[in-house]
């Protein structure tokens, strides 16, 4: 078992030819989130074969994932109660799912949320539902990241009077180690590849632009159209180093290897 870095991987360099031919979006989402979701949904693509799949998104009350995968099964999971078909109410720690009852497990920058004590558990409860694939989506521990999160909720003081409650939550809890992810995949004989999403130059500018914007008057429609003309004009120029966030596919299957290397 090794670690795959994203330059080297046959994954990686598909990737790059779907995100050059990548059609417009026209989603109701912020750029952070459509830069995950998208590179998401392609990873998943890439990793399909020819079937419809089992998709767990675990801390998602949005349920953005079925807006880019609509023939998918994706049940979005979190510890508050949404109204839904495919929303279900329960606790990351302790996933309501038998072992290997989906085709891929995901979670989208949510590690950086769980205690660090309980980060391994969390990755062990994605890994044991799902068949084969886990795709864990985060900002990890650097210098560069650090120092753009503490601009950024610096800015939102500035501008609201309030801390940002998810990047004042990063600085309390720390932010999590991308080695000890990988190094806890490949202690138990699975191989992972690492690839890099939102280059943090510009996230930083357009994180502190939502913030600025969120203070004009009825601001949301107007916020979400800024954020989808840059994506749809920079995704694919932004899944690069530096970055805000690494995506770590752990496979489990030799199909699931085939596709990361």
């Amino acid at each position: 078992p090794r670690s795959t870095l994203f330059p080297y991987t046959t994954l990686f360099r598909s990737l790059l030819v779907s995100m050059t031919n990548m059609e417009s979006i026209d989603i109701k989402m912020t750029f952070d989130q459509l830069q995950r979701y998208r590179l998401a949904a392609d990873l998943i693509e890439e990793m399909r074969g020819n079937k419809p799949l089992t998709i767990l998104d675990a801390g998602s009350h949005q349920g953005f994932l079925s807006s880019f995968l609509p023939d998918d099964s994706i049940y979005n999971l979190d510890q508050s109660y949404l109204p839904g078909l495919n929303f279900i109410q329960g606790d990351v720690l302790a996933l309501p799912f038998p072992d290997g009852a989906l085709d891929v497990s995901l979670a989208l920058d949510i590690l950086e949320h769980i205690p660090a004590r309980s980060r391994p558990s969390f990755i062990g409860e994605l890994s044991r539902v799902s068949k084969d694939i886990v795709i864990i989506g985060a900002p990890f521990s650097g210098r560069d990241v650090e120092e753009a999160e503490k601009l950024a909720l610096e800015f939102c003081v500035k501008m609201t009077g309030e801390e940002h409650e998810f990047l004042a939550q990063h600085l309390k809890e720390g932010l999590p180690d991308l080695k000890e992810v990988t190094g806890w995949a490949e202690d138990r004989g699975l191989q992972t590849a690492v690839l890099p999403n939102g280059y943090l130059y510009r996230w930083l500018l357009m994180i502190c632009l939502n913030f600025y914007l969120a203070q004009l008057k009825d601001p949301w429609e107007f916020i979400f159209a800024v954020n989808r003309f840059y994506f749809n004009r920079f995704y694919a120029e932004d899944n690069r180093e530096p970055c805000y966030r690494y995506f770590v596919v752990i496979s489990k299957t030799e199909i699931g290897r085939a596709a990361a290397r």
